[in-house]
């Protein structure tokens, strides 16, 4: 059994070396060039080209009329700057503006209002939209001179063929709607301390429950909102409600962690960064976010200082499904993350597969000389479990011991949880 670990072992060294490689090429190519802000004017005037990166996605995905809406209301906002030379250009996914300046200093503050501007919630055709912005200052020739081009949001993204331009822009202004007349919900799904036998924490999960009794693909749903610049709005609505309902678990006597979903797409968004330390900020309930394992690699160095922060204002980081995409020790090791998830897809077949119980071991002990704490996803029953808690798993989390509640019925669960006191009787009557 040791030959097996040291060869598992030799091979996830070897697996990591070639990832960390990978990834440090890839950001070197993707990182954007700062702004430059010398060398930038002629005769007082620069010109600034404000690239839109969801405008694409946009297009595709909603219509070139809601697209060309959003750039039209956006130049408007621009124009009420005062501090442009003359009206804006509006591009096929840009906004050209030119400012009048008499140095660098002051290119460089216009620039930084102009961006903050474009990145504002903006409401059009019912939708509101968040939309990712970088700026080229253009030479003479009307090229940038830090051209980088733009991450397009969802460019591999599958789509359903039945959908429609007009169909998933209904379905954007549905969810705005949903959010504000309480169509829109979270369910919370309990996660165990396999050491305590208690309730530690539980994942807010997003429900849609549509009037006319249409059902919403959730996962669908999210990646057109991540897609087209929504993302913002609906995970900051998320965050509040996740910690109003913490708040009434809090008052009546039952402590928990509650995780939201956090979209990779955000963590370098300093708009959502203070909104969500805003609300914690205010709050005594406690807060925490799960984030996939690549979920900062498009822009690293921002994402990561602003999870830095998150930290230590006491906003709890778990690395969700871990082992379905790209590791990298090198980000495993950067992130300030206590805990990490183990994919479901390994937990499923736990106790039938020969491989799956030496990985899910490998990454329990890895996760520990990190000083995370580990969950298993998706435990769905005993032999699982006990393979589980002798590994040294610390939490599980799966419908062996609870499916999703809404708030009223995880504060009766809890208080059955507590009331009956032995573990094995309630996860019984949980099933």
């Amino acid at each position: 059994m040791s030959d097996i670990y040291a060869v598992v072992a030799a091979i996830a060294v070897f697996a990591a070396v070639v990832c960390t490689l990978f990834v440090r090429s890839r950001a070197a190519r993707s990182s954007p060039h700062p702004v430059q802000s010398t060398n930038a004017t002629d005769g007082g005037l620069a010109v600034v080209k404000f690239e839109l990166a969801e405008i694409q996605a946009i297009k595709h995905l909603l219509g070139s009329e809601t697209a060309t809406a959003l750039l039209a209301t956006l130049a408007r906002k621009l124009s009420k700057l005062g501090t442009l030379a003359k009206p804006p250009e509006i591009g096929s996914s840009s906004i050209t503006a030119s400012f009048a300046v008499d140095q660098a200093a002051g290119l460089t503050a216009q620039i930084s209002a102009a961006k903050a501007v474009l990145a504002e919630p903006t409401q059009v055709a019912g939708a509101m939209f968040n939309c990712t912005v970088r700026a080229a200052i253009l030479d003479g020739s009307g090229d940038p001179q830090n051209a980088a081009r733009p991450a397009i949001q969802g460019e591999s993204r599958s789509e359903s063929p039945t959908d429609s331009p007009s169909v998933r822009l209904e379905l954007l202004r549905g969810l705005q709607a949903g959010l504000t007349n309480g169509e829109v919900t979270l369910a919370y799904q309990p996660k165990l301390d396999l050491r305590s036998g208690t309730i530690c924490s539980a994942e807010a999960l997003l429900r849609w429950n549509r009037p006319d009794g249409q059902q919403v693909n959730i996962g669908e749903l999210i990646g057109l909102c991540e897609q087209t610049g929504t993302i913002r709005e609906l995970t900051r609505w998320t965050a509040a409600k996740a910690i109003a309902d913490n708040e009434q678990f809090l008052a009546v006597g039952h402590s928990l962690l509650v995780f939201i979903n956090v979209s990779g797409s955000l963590l370098a968004d300093v708009g959502f960064a203070d909104d969500l330390l805003k609300l914690v900020s205010r709050t005594s309930a406690q807060i925490g976010i799960e984030i996939t394992e690549t979920a900062v690699i498009a822009d690293p160095e921002i994402a990561i200082s602003n999870l830095d922060t998150f930290a230590k204002a006491g906003i709890a980081i778990a690395i969700d499904d871990f082992g379905a995409g790209l590791s990298s020790l090198e980000y495993l090791q950067r992130l300030p993350a206590s805990e990490l998830k183990i994919d479901r897809a390994f937990i499923a077949e736990l106790s039938s597969s020969h491989r799956n119980p030496l990985i899910t071991r490998a990454t329990i002990d890895l996760a520990h000389a990190l000083d995370m704490r580990v969950t298993a996803e998706g435990v769905d029953d005993q032999l699982s479990m006990a393979l589980l808690k002798i590994m040294g798993c610390d939490m599980a989390q799966g419908y062996l011991v609870s499916h999703p509640l809404d708030p009223s019925k995880l504060i009766d669960f809890l208080h059955s949880f507590e009331a009956v006191g032995e573990q094995e009787n309630v996860l019984n009557a949980a099933q």
